[in-house]
């Protein structure tokens, strides 16, 4: 788990220039339980077409980098169908992606993809 931390902190070098435009655009995707506060995952209403091919490429790029093909397409496609754009870019901004429970379960889902 300490190597994606540090593989997306690389990313991020990459990805500021898609970041910083702001592509995406819509309502949070990644809601928080009352009950558990536990923020839970929805379906991304923009089905990951608000993703630049920019920021798609940079994520794959770093990902490959200690992960399998399969396993990094794996978790690209689990994030995008399940947070905005814009959430990501929040989230990279405040540094929180990688300790997101979407990006964590992502991995989680693709471990063995």
């Amino acid at each position: 788990m300490q190597r994606a931390s540090f593989q997306l902190t690389a990313a991020m070098a990459m990805l500021v220039a898609a970041l910083v435009a702001g592509c995406g655009a819509g309502t949070t995707s990644v809601t928080t339980s009352q009950a558990s506060g536990v923020a839970t995952p929805t379906t991304n209403t923009y089905r990951g077409r608000d993703y630049p091919a920019r920021f798609e490429e940079g994520f794959l790029s770093s990902c490959f980098e200690d992960s399998s093909k399969g396993q990094c397409v794996c978790e690209l496609a689990y994030v995008e169908a399940h947070v905005t754009y814009q959430v990501v870019v929040e989230e990279f901004q405040d540094s929180t992606f990688v300790s997101s429970a979407a990006y964590q379960r992502a991995t989680q889902t693709c471990k063995h993809a």
